[in-house]
């Protein structure tokens, strides 16, 4: 069991399993019913993952137990409203990468994006923590809050453009990060009123020395901070 990873799925979009999905990777589901299992075995053909194992596995350990395997790309649906347990052993696409900095076209993005390799130096100097809190300042895409959130923290996206907010909301969703990517929409330092003290903060862009020095007022001693260089 300590190999297995468990997620409850009847409350939450089928891209929390995201992080989770590499080869080999074997998954317990808790799904909502029959057509919720159907539902994600579409999505992970979908994603590349068709050749995945799917076991579906209704009434366990009674007696009217029933464990059926087959591929997801060529799953039909049970209908059984008894059907909430789905396990998965993952075969089929490339998961993301453990390293820092993931491809620039995995982002919805407006050309607005902190590039691969210098988000990857960020990430770095930035050092996520799980449970930490991001202030991203200027996110653009949102790029830099999705890794770090990837990391098991939390981030505040701070960008002044209605477009490139949606696109943040965007990749948060697509990530499955949705729940610890907040956007707050407005011009930095202004928009920073009321926030939650991050442990780290990392400038997008419009970086001088009264920014530097407003939000440097705001945060507490030893936050780590980046730049978009």
């Amino acid at each position: 069991m300590e190999n297995v990873i468990c997620r409850g799925l009847h409350a939450a979009p089928f891209e929390a399993l995201v992080p989770l999905l590499v080869r080999g990777a074997r998954l317990i589901c808790l799904v909502r019913n029959g057509k919720a299992a159907a539902d994600l075995a579409s999505w992970l053909t979908a994603r590349g993952w068709g050749a995945s194992r799917l076991w579906t596995c209704v009434a366990l350990g009674g007696p009217q137990e029933s464990i059926k395997s087959d591929r997801a790309d060529s799953y039909a649906e049970n209908p059984s409203a008894k059907l909430v347990t789905v396990a998965l052993e993952m075969e089929g696409a490339d998961g993301l990468t453990r390293s820092r900095g993931l491809a620039d076209d995995l982002f919805a993005h407006d050309g607005q994006i902190t590039k691969r390799p210098m988000r990857a130096l960020a990430l770095s100097a930035l050092a996520p923590r799980a449970g930490e809190r991001l202030w991203d300042i200027g996110a653009g895409s949102g790029s830099v809050s999705v890794e770090w959130a990837l990391c098991d923290g939390t981030a505040v996206a701070i960008e002044q453009h209605d477009d490139r907010a949606a696109n943040i909301r965007a990749n948060a969703a697509s990530f499955g990060l949705a729940n610890k990517i907040d956007v707050a929409v407005g011009r930095a330092p202004a928009a920073l009123s009321g926030l939650a003290p991050p442990q780290a903060v990392f400038f997008g862009g419009g970086l001088d020395g009264a920014m530097f020095d407003a939000v440097w007022s705001l945060v507490p001693k030893r936050t780590r901070w980046s730049r978009m260089r």
